[in-house]
């Protein structure tokens, strides 16, 4: 699974630590999110699609099993797409992703050319689950990715480190 930071001007000094930068959703100058400039939502994703086939799509905003079918449907099965799903975004309000998510992986094993990236990482508890779903990608902000570095630390030593602070 590639972890893909959020770019933030405080965060440049983790840049060389094997992670892919992005800007918020446009993940790279190689994947644009051309269909939101030009049309609206998914009806517009099949026009966009055979029009520009040697980009790649990055469709955001993406929240249920329904949408990720209608999105499949309509791509061209040639071009790369990475279908986002605003997991964190969906804890917040008090859905549960998961579901959603492996779900939406299930049905992408089917386009080879196709990724689920789970988008709007809360915690880094997030990390693992994204990596359990199997997930291609998820974008996450520096703060969260330090603490992934963290993973493996022994409850006495979260006990002590509590007590410290």
């Amino acid at each position: 699974m590639y972890i893909w930071q959020r770019m933030e001007e405080h965060d440049k000094d983790l840049l060389g630590k094997k992670i892919e930068s992005c800007r918020r959703v446009v993940v790279s100058n190689n994947y644009i999110n051309e269909y939101k400039k030009h049309h609206q939502g998914i009806m517009g994703l099949k026009k966009v699609d055979n029009e520009y086939e040697a980009y790649k799509l990055n469709i955001t905003a993406v929240y249920t099993v329904n949408q990720v079918k209608k999105i499949l449907k309509s791509i061209n099965k040639e071009s790369k797409t990475i279908i986002s799903i605003f997991s964190g975004r969906m804890g917040d309000v008090g859905k549960d992703p998961i579901p959603i998510i492996k779900e939406s992986v299930r049905l992408a094993k089917r386009f080879r050319n196709v990724q689920i990236l789970w988008t709007s990482t809360r915690e880094a508890y997030n990390y693992l689950q994204a990596k359990n779903c199997g997930c291609s990608i998820i974008t996450m902000p520096s703060t969260i990715i330090k603490k992934i570095l963290k993973f493996g630390k022994r409850y006495q030593e979260l006990t002590l480190d509590t007590v410290k602070i």
